[in-house]
């Protein structure tokens, strides 16, 4: 039997399978709430300390002008060598990063490689600025759109209907995207 005539001759509307079909999402769904909740309270206080670097090459790519990295000396083109105290492969690569953060200091060492020769700085941990936290503000309130869409979409049931699984997982990977980006 073919692919197709198989496809065809099932019965996509059998009540066992729409059942199993609307628990799945449903699990999905809160699954998905969960890490949308958890992500911003582990991520939120950890503040922007105003530069990107490449994760394999630990080349600093973005210095944000006025931040506490530009008040610290770090340029365009800077190697990290350590960052907390640790060498940068292995702060990349830890699973628990929030081991490595110490909340209680109010500066964070870093050591940098610059035409060779290495410096040691300290980033001053800073308070947010406003735009900042209204940039994660907006991109949490995005995300949660997305939930909700893939929700109502999705799971709940809308005059006997049953919701369609697909746009829910679409909608709730988004809202799964714009929270990592609300915390990155």
């Amino acid at each position: 039997m073919s692919l197709i005539s198989r496809a065809t001759s099932t019965n996509w509307h059998d009540p066992t399978r729409l059942a199993l079909s609307h628990k799945l999402t449903s699990i999905m769904a809160v699954s998905m709430l969960i890490i949308l909740i958890l992500s911003n309270v582990f991520l939120w206080p950890i503040p922007y300390l105003g530069f990107d670097a490449n994760p394999f090459t630990a080349i600093i790519t973005f210095v944000q002008p006025d931040s506490s990295a530009a008040h610290a000396g770090l340029q365009l083109g800077d190697r990290i060598l350590q960052i907390h105290g640790h060498p940068w492969d292995d702060t990349i690569s830890r699973f628990n990063m929030f081991s490595l953060i110490n909340v209680q200091s109010r500066s964070i060492p870093i050591v940098v490689e610059r035409a060779d020769v290495v410096q040691a700085l300290n980033l001053a941990l800073e308070a947010p600025s406003v735009s900042f936290q209204m940039s994660k503000l907006s991109k949490l309130l995005v995300a949660w759109l997305c939930w909700m869409t893939g929700y109502i979409l999705g799971v709940v049931r809308r005059h006997e209907t049953a919701g369609s699984p697909v746009v829910a997982y679409f909608w709730f990977g988004m809202s799964g995207v714009e929270a990592y980006e609300a915390n990155r």
